[in-house]
């Protein structure tokens, strides 16, 4: 039986906790320093995309989430460097 693991959950997590992050340091609510904030930011895009990509082939795993944090990683990327060109950083 197909079920949702600590993967799927993991990975999620690890899709969603960059953001948070990298929002809240652009508008100050911590101090960091930003070389440290973009290693942190794509380290968790990273692994979420590798554990989404292990929970997407596991056969005892379902898909929804690992797709969805996949597709929350890749985009979060996205915009994240996006950002970073139009603020010449």
């Amino acid at each position: 039986m197909k079920r949702f693991t600590w993967l799927s959950y993991g990975s999620i997590l690890l899709s969603i906790i960059p953001l948070f992050l990298f929002y809240g340091a652009i508008h100050f609510y911590f101090k960091i320093d930003f070389t440290i904030l973009l290693i942190i930011t794509f380290s968790f895009l990273i692994l979420s995309i590798i554990c989404g990509s292990i929970a997407l082939f596991k056969r005892t795993e379902r898909n929804p989430l690992a797709i969805i944090a996949i597709l929350i990683s890749i985009s979060g990327g996205v915009v994240i460097g996006f950002l970073l060109m139009m603020a010449q950083m």
